[in-house]
């Protein structure tokens, strides 16, 4: 069983990816005075190694993570040493006489005029795609439908977003004074070495502004950490338990037009419900307890579909199955339609979040797991084949609705373009595959 992740869990990670990937890229830029220009290209290059191998064991080890800013560190680097790779090779008369001598001292190459135009472009970019990017789409797939909803998954959303703001607008500033001073006082060919104030400006202004920023860091999360404990002590004793129903019976689902002020709403939600004293778990049994209580019958089956954690409760999700010689007059009210009708009923916005999201999941997860194996290759050989999709058949299907592998295997799958080398790159690059050695939901 995987371990809760608190809030404070939380803002430490994060604040620890910030540390790492700004003191990468302000590594390199400190580098610049120490290590010759030739090999400043792979000093860059194994930095990219530590970014992906801290990223992708963040990754396997926690189930609240962000991987958007190790991410766009990885490709800032990538940039920046590619281009350096360029201008070291375009400054050299021959491969085999001078590259393996040329030094800084020979070429006033400084770090810092490429990295942080790079930096702002590259983050500029995170924070216009905030929400829309692959990653996050892939945190969505995993967190399932609470993903802003509970305490944790807010405090990341929100210090990640603050702390690509943060990465911006330091590198923003620094790509500024760096190239204004460059304009009005730079000196060609004075040597980096003495104390110069190139050094200061492209040295030792970048470790600085790393170092507020990282002070600036820590004081925000200690100011979090009390503002958030305070909160949650204050709102402890409110907390509760809702039960929902998913009722089955024949291929109908039972729905019933949510009431607000006495009349209908014009969306539809599942009637039975049941709000409960707060329970941290759930059994089948008592859930089944519950249900009979409502319904006043004891013929029935239960499934567990999943749980999910909202701010003020957590609450579990149930499918009920009514056996077909169940006559379908009933006392849980609410009207049987048909899949088809339910399809409808989406597309057109009349049915209710809570209910969209359980059947959108019910749905995705078995057609997945119907169509592929864990891995994503087909189960038959016809490409884009959908096998069928019947209520009647709800109760006997043999998947677990709370592993969220199968959320992904339904966007990463064989009938997908560049399903190998996507799976490649998502296995050993990104590292998000690996959070699915474990099931988490």
């Amino acid at each position: 069983m995987s371990k809760v992740v608190s809030y404070k869990d939380v803002l430490s990670k994060i604040a620890r990816i910030w540390t790492l990937c700004y003191g990468v890229i302000t590594l390199l830029v400190v580098a610049g005075c120490f290590v010759p220009h030739i090999w400043l290209p792979f000093v860059g290059f194994a930095l990219i190694l530590v970014v992906v191998g801290y990223g992708n064991h963040n990754l396997r080890t926690s189930s609240v993570n962000c991987s958007m800013l190790t991410h766009y560190t990885v490709y800032i680097l990538s940039t920046v040493c590619v281009l350096m790779l360029l201008i070291n090779m375009l400054n050299t008369h021959t491969f085999t006489a001078k590259f393996a001598t040329l030094t800084h001292r020979e070429f006033p190459f400084h770090t810092a005029f490429l990295i942080y135009p790079v930096s702002v472009i590259y983050l500029g970019v995170a924070l216009c795609r905030r929400g829309d990017v692959y990653y996050c789409k892939a945190c969505r797939t995993m967190a399932g439908s609470s993903l802003k909803e509970s305490l944790r998954r807010n405090v990341l959303h929100h210090e990640v977003k603050f702390q690509l703001r943060l990465s911006f607008f330091m590198s923003l500033g620094l790509f500024v004074v760096t190239y204004a001073y460059y304009s009005f006082y730079f000196v060609k060919g004075r040597l980096a070495h003495n104390f110069t104030p190139d050094n200061f400006f492209f040295y030792i202004l970048p470790a600085a502004v790393y170092l507020v920023g990282v002070l600036y860091i820590t004081t925000r999360n200690a100011s979090l950490n009390f503002e958030i404990s305070l909160k949650m002590a204050q709102e402890s004793e409110g907390r509760s338990t809702m039960l929902r129903y998913m009722v089955v019976w024949h291929d109908m689902l039972l729905l019933s037009d949510i009431e607000i002020d006495g009349a209908g709403s014009g969306l539809w939600d599942t009637p039975v419900s049941k709000a409960l004293p707060f329970h941290a778990t759930m059994s089948d049994g008592m859930a089944a307890n519950v249900f009979r209580e409502i319904w006043g019958n004891g013929d029935f089956q239960v499934r567990r579909l999943f749980a999910d954690t909202h701010k003020s409760q957590n609450v579990f999700h149930y499918a009920v199955f009514i056996p077909d010689a169940v006559d379908e007059a009933n006392t849980l009210g609410g009207v049987w339609f048909m899949l088809r009708e339910v399809d409808k009923m989406l597309k057109s916005g009349n049915i209710a979040r809570p209910f969209a999201v359980e059947l959108h999941r019910v749905f995705t997860i078995t057609m997945a797991w119907k169509t592929y194996d864990r891995e994503g290759r087909r189960l038959y050989p016809i490409k884009n084949y959908r096998p069928t999709f019947r209520l009647r058949d709800f109760r006997n299907w043999d998947v677990d609705y709370e592993d969220l592998h199968w959320m992904s295997v339904s966007q990463n799958n064989e009938d997908k373009p560049f399903f190998r080398l996507r799976k490649f790159w998502r296995q050993y690059v990104s590292g998000i595959d690996s959070r699915w050695n474990r099931k988490e939901s």
